[in-house]
């Protein structure tokens, strides 16, 4: 029964978190937490920019930032006449932001949530995934922290966190914490 059930849970979670490595089925951050922290300046609209791009240019997908809730907040983009949304609320580290992303409550049948870094210059946001081969075998052998490795064909090697939000805070913020846990950094930049 519990090979079926992990099956299944691979399935859904491909189905809602597409290539993200590192999942977690509870949050690290809820709107009501006393740690949840809003930054006005995230609010806005913003254009992913590829290295090949100039900021300029008109080119990359748009996404639109709103407050959602007391500290949290809704990024929506438009992905082939298809509007598509995700909440994330922001714990403040001492060098970036981590958000706490997971899928928007009307669209996720299994709410899952990924993790990011994130840093803010003025009008530009840097990204960065969650999502380190290094952040991967942490997980897996960090003592404290519960976490299936899944095997499924579609989802080989992908890392779920089943902890509770206390055992979360407690065992995975410090990986957080370490630069070695990101890669895929992405560039955004306000639109004006």
């Amino acid at each position: 029964m519990q090979k079926v059930s992990i099956g299944l849970l691979a399935v859904a979670l491909e189905l809602l978190t597409g290539c993200a490595g590192v999942v977690s089925l509870h949050p690290l951050v809820m709107d009501s937490d006393k740690d949840a922290f809003f930054d006005p300046a995230l609010v806005g609209s913003w254009r992913e920019i590829s290295p090949d791009d100039k900021p300029e240019s008109a080119g990359g997908q748009v996404y639109v930032v709103t407050r959602y809730g007391q500290n949290g907040y809704k990024a929506s983009t438009t992905d082939e006449g298809v509007e598509k949304s995700v909440v994330f609320h922001i714990l403040k580290l001492k060098d970036r932001y981590l958000l706490d992303v997971r899928d928007d409550l009307g669209d996720a049948a299994l709410p899952t949530h990924v993790y990011f870094g994130l840093t803010l210059q003025i009008d530009i946001l840097k990204l960065s995934e969650m999502d380190t081969p290094w952040l991967k075998q942490q997980v897996a052998a960090r003592e404290g922290l519960r976490s299936e490795v899944l095997t499924e064909a579609d989802v080989d090697g992908k890392v779920v966190i089943t902890s509770p939000e206390g055992d979360l805070r407690k065992y995975f913020l410090p990986l957080a914490a370490d630069s070695r846990s990101f890669a895929n950094e992405s560039e955004l930049h306000r639109v004006k």
